[in-house]
């Protein structure tokens, strides 16, 4: 299960109108930590670190699903 508060999901509107997923996680007073996945992945590639209670404590975790990825 992953540490700290609940995994958010979020859809935010890029200022052309393209909705993007956003995962948010950890502490949420912390310092954001933003993850960026690789080319042909989604913000699910980060799961293992929303999972990892040390991040989870010390940071606010915000993974982005780019433009044509994610779920």
């Amino acid at each position: 299960a992953p540490a700290g508060p609940e995994l958010q999901w979020r859809t935010v509107t890029a200022p052309d109108g393209v909705p993007l997923v956003v995962l948010e996680g950890g502490t949420p007073d912390a310092p954001p930590l933003l993850l960026l996945h690789g080319f042909s992945q989604s913000s699910l590639s980060w799961l293992p670190q929303f999972e990892d209670p040390g991040l989870a404590r010390a940071f606010r975790l915000v993974a982005v699903d780019l433009r044509g990825h994610g779920v």
